[in-house]
C-alpha cells in the first residue's frame, strides 16, 4: 500500500467533485473505461473522489454522459510541485547543488577528534597523521588503519602507541606516550650501565651484561651497575651493550626562593583575521598566525567540514615589577609545583616533606626510580706481536 501511495505522489493525482445527474451510471462508465478512482465519498448532491492526474481529462465525457458536473478541488504530487517551482530556478539549482555536495562528501572525513593525554603537542600529532593521509576531505575507503598508524608513529618518536578509527564521517585518533624506559637505544656500541645518581639498590634485573652490584647495597653516582661484557663457557670474554632495569631508592631535594622581581607580558596591540575553512583549505590564507579559534556547525553530534576560523594575534612587551609579599609567595608556590611535576613525572614518590620559610619553599622527597644510564666503553686495542 505504501508503494502505491508513493507512485501516486510521483505521477500526481487530483481530487474532484461530481454533482447532479446519475452517480451510479458515472461509476459504471468509469469501471467500463478502466479509469482508477479511489477515496470515494458520496452525499445527497453527488460524490467526491480522487483519480490520476493523467486520467482526469478522460472523466469529462463520462460525466457528460451521466449528466454530472465535474469540479476540480485539489492537485497533489510531484508534477504539480515542480510546475510551481518552474519559475523559481534558484531553488532547483540549490537542490541540485546540495545533492551534488552530499555525493562528494559521502565517505570522506569531515572532522578529526584527537584523544591526547600526553605532553606531545596536539599540532605535532595531527601533522604526523596528516602526512600519513588522515586529513579533512580525505576518502576513508582509500586509507588503511594499520598503514596509517605505522606511518604516523615513525614521525612521532615520543609516542609509543597509536590508534585511528573511522566511524561515520569522523576519524578518532588515540595516542599513548612512550616512557623514558621504553625508548630503545638502537646503537650496538659496547657500553656499561652506571648509576645516574646516589641511591640504595632495590631491584637488579640485567638483560645484557654482567651485574656488578647486588640488591640492598648503596651506590654512588657514576658507579658501575652492569658491566658490558660476558664470559663464555670457554673463558672468552665478549663485549656488548649493557642493558637492564636497576631500581633504587633515592633522595631528591627541590628548593625555590621567593622572587624579588617578576616579569609580566603586557599586551600592547590586538589584531583579528576571520577566514573561511573548507575541509583543510583556509580561504584566504591567514597572515601572521596567532591564536586560532574554530567555530564549526554541528548537526546531531556530527561536525560539518565547514568552519569559520578567527585568528587573534597579540603583541606584548616585557615589563619588570616588584611583586607584593602575597604575590611573591604565590609565584614561588607555582614555580615549586611546576618544577616538582616536571622532575618527578616518571618517578614514584614514597615520602615527601615540604616546608616554607622566609626565603621560599623547600622539599625533600624519597623516591623509587630507575637509575641506570648507559656510558660507552673505552676499549683500547693492544698491539699484538708477530
Amino acid at each position: 500500500m505504501i508503494v502505491v501511495k508513493l507512485f501516486r505522489l510521483l505521477f500526481g493525482f487530483v481530487t474532484f467533485r461530481a454533482a447532479g445527474g446519475f452517480p451510479e451510471r458515472f461509476l459504471n462508465l468509469c469501471r467500463a473505461e478502466h479509469l482508477p478512482i479511489w477515496h470515494l465519498r458520496s452525499d445527497s448532491d453527488g460524490l467526491t473522489a480522487r483519480t490520476a492526474a493523467a486520467d482526469y481529462k478522460r472523466l469529462r465525457p463520462i460525466a457528460a454522459k451521466a449528466g454530472m458536473r465535474l469540479t476540480l478541488l485539489r492537485k497533489r504530487g510531484a508534477p504539480f510541485a515542480l510546475r510551481r517551482l518552474r519559475g523559481r530556478q534558484g531553488l532547483l539549482i540549490g537542490a541540485g547543488c546540495v545533492c551534488l555536495l552530499l555525493g562528494l562528501l559521502h565517505g570522506r572525513i569531515w572532522s578529526i577528534e584527537l584523544q591526547n593525554e600526553t605532553s606531545v603537542p596536539s599540532a605535532e600529532i595531527l601533522a604526523a597523521f596528516a602526512q600519513a593521509g588522515v586529513r579533512t576531505g580525505a576518502r576513508m575507503a582509500a586509507l588503511d588503519e594499520g598503514t596509517v598508524e605505522r606511518a604516523a608513529i615513525l614521525q612521532l618518536p615520543r609516542i609509543q602507541w597509536t590508534n585511528v578509527n573511522f566511524g561515520g564521517c569522523a576519524a578518532v585518533i588515540a595516542v599513548r606516550e612512550a616512557t623514558p624506559d621504553s625508548i630503545e637505544d638502537n646503537t650496538n656500541a659496547p657500553a656499561n650501565l652506571v648509576a645516574a645518581r646516589d641511591g640504595t639498590i632495590l631491584l637488579m634485573q640485567p638483560f645484557r651484561g654482567t651485574a656488578a652490584v647486588k640488591r640492598g647495597l648503596p651506590v654512588l653516582k657514576g658507579e658501575l651497575l652492569i658491566a658490558g661484557m660476558t664470559e663464555n663457557k670457554d673463558g672468552v670474554t665478549r663485549f656488548c651493550r649493557a642493558a637492564g632495569y636497576v631500581t633504587a631508592q633515592t633522595r631528591r631535594r627541590c628548593t625555590v626562593a621567593l622572587p624579588q622581581t617578576a616579569t609580566l607580558q603586557m599586551q600592547t596591540g590586538l589584531t583579528r583575521q576571520v577566514r573561511l575553512q573548507l575541509f583543510s583549505l583556509t580561504l584566504p590564507a591567514p597572515r601572521g598566525g596567532g591564536f586560532c579559534e574554530v567555530s564549526a556547525p554541528v548537526i546531531r553530534g556530527v561536525t560539518l567540514p565547514f568552519a569559520v576560523r578567527t585568528y587573534t594575534q597579540h603583541t606584548a612587551a616585557a615589563v619588570d615589577y616588584a611583586p607584593t609579599p602575597q604575590e611573591a609567595q604565590l609565584l614561588c608556590a607555582l614555580t615549586f609545583f611546576d618544577r616538582c611535576c616536571e622532575e618527578f613525572r616518571w618517578l614514584t614518590v614514597e615520602q615527601a616533606q615540604i616546608c616554607a620559610d622566609g626565603g621560599g619553599l623547600h622539599g625533600d622527597f624519597l623516591c623509587t626510580e630507575n637509575i641506570g644510564a648507559c656510558v660507552p666503553m673505552e676499549i683500547a686495542e693492544e698491539p699484538g706481536g708477530e
